[in-house]
């Protein structure tokens, strides 16, 4: 046994338990429970190998029990890992089709600005324009305003 394997292989572990962490913190982000357990089972399976590694070098166990699993372990986390990437897919379909619908309300709430500030230029303007029709204060009472058809 070399003096550097036990710290890799336990570095490996631990690495691999952080990694299951953090895939079970996803959990409550995505809300994709089931796919984000396949990628714990699958990183905490690499961890066991890491571990089982690391005993056969400290305690010199090895045979034929440690070479089935030694093979079994990472196939088996590749498996799951596999699983678990059909599965997420699922998670940016969603993703995607929650984005193109906020699109189209976005699209749908701008036309609807666009319309609604245009007719309040149109009623300013109207505005400005019976403003300007009817007759100021302090004008003859009974005198047509300029402009006016009645004043002829």
């Amino acid at each position: 046994m070399y003096p550097f394997e036990l710290p890799i292989h336990l570095l490996g572990a631990g690495l691999a338990v952080i990694g299951a962490f953090l895939a079970i913190r996803l959990i409550a982000l995505t809300g994709k429970t089931s796919v984000w357990l396949l990628f714990t089972i699958a990183i905490l399976l690499l961890a066991v190998k890491r571990i089982l590694d690391a005993a056969v070098h400290f305690f010199g166990w090895e045979g034929i029990p440690y070479e089935i699993l030694a093979d079994v372990i990472p196939t088996v986390a590749i498996a799951f890992l596999l699983a678990g990437v059909i599965f997420i897919r699922t998670l940016f379909v969603e993703r995607k089709q929650a984005r193109a619908k906020l699109e189209k309300q976005l699209d749908e709430l701008q036309r609807f600005q666009k319309v609604a500030v245009g007719r309040e230029l149109r009623l300013k303007e109207l505005s400005d324009e019976l403003a300007a029709l009817r007759p100021q204060p302090g004008a003859g009472v009974g005198v047509a305003a300029r402009g006016s058809p009645l004043a002829g």
